[in-house]
């Protein structure tokens, strides 16, 4: 008597083995996108707390992260899966804080919060183009969708 696998049974087994790894891995990529942007909202609740504190003690916005760094706030670098950036200030009256998705299934996705000096605090969340589903993950955090507008090609 022989023993061993026939064709069939090994056929069976590695089609079994490809479905579930066609189910399994887009809810993989979606588990990875929740936790990295699970961390950029942190980084950004803990940037405005920052500039909140820093404007009750200076009666104003710190002009650099690296002023906030000096407190309790550290801003991840650029290797980490947001690169963030701190716009130059037009006012003396608000700071900003944006947080950009580098690479992954959300490329280019932007969430942003602003702090104002009554403080209020707005979020604001884009969709990267061409992509949606990146400010869903947001909006949990009370984060608004801001719809781009489209660029016209050609005239």
């Amino acid at each position: 008597m022989k023993t061993g696998f026939t064709l069939i049974e090994l056929l069976v087994v590695v089609l079994i083995i490809g479905i579930l790894a066609a189910i399994a891995l887009p809810q993989y990529q979606k588990a990875v996108e929740r936790s990295r942007m699970a961390e950029a909202l942190q980084v950004l609740g803990d940037f405005a707390n920052a500039e909140s504190i820093y404007y009750m003690q200076h009666n104003d916005f710190a002009r650099t992260l690296n002023s906030l760094n000096e407190g309790d706030i550290t801003i991840p670098t650029s290797e980490h899966a947001f690169e963030y950036t701190m716009p130059e200030r037009t006012s003396r009256n608000m700071t900003s804080l944006s947080a950009e998705r580098q690479s992954g299934m959300y490329e280019g996705g932007t969430i942003s919060i602003y702090v104002e000096a009554n403080g209020s605090i707005r979020k604001e969340c884009q969709d990267p183009a061409g992509k949606t589903g990146f400010c869903t993950l947001a909006e949990a955090a009370g984060y608004e969708t801001i719809i781009a507008e489209p660029v016209a090609h050609g005239k």
